[in-house]
């Protein structure tokens, strides 16, 4: 699922941007620029999401998650997050 300018995600929630994996850890509404007002989320990217291999006629990949080494916070544009 896509989040809107507008929607609030639960702290806790599970997302995915790119291929990082992580926990909303913080809900922000900043200005957005020229107008108006959009919402940022915070979040904690504790694993990454790397392709295996791609296996089958068919050429089906096959990912894995991947612990990161050390956890990492970032601010993210509502954008490019997708709900798990």
């Amino acid at each position: 699922m896509r989040v809107g300018p507008h929607d609030q995600l639960a702290l806790g929630t599970l997302v995915q941007v790119g291929n990082m994996v992580g926990n909303v850890v913080k809900v922000e509404i900043v200005p957005a620029h020229p107008s108006g007002m959009i919402v940022v989320h915070t979040i904690m990217f504790t694993d990454k999401v790397v392709l295996k291999h791609i296996q089958g006629w068919d050429r089906k990949a096959v990912y894995k998650k991947t612990k990161l080494k050390k956890p990492t916070k970032k601010t993210v544009n509502y954008s490019s997050i997708f709900v798990l």
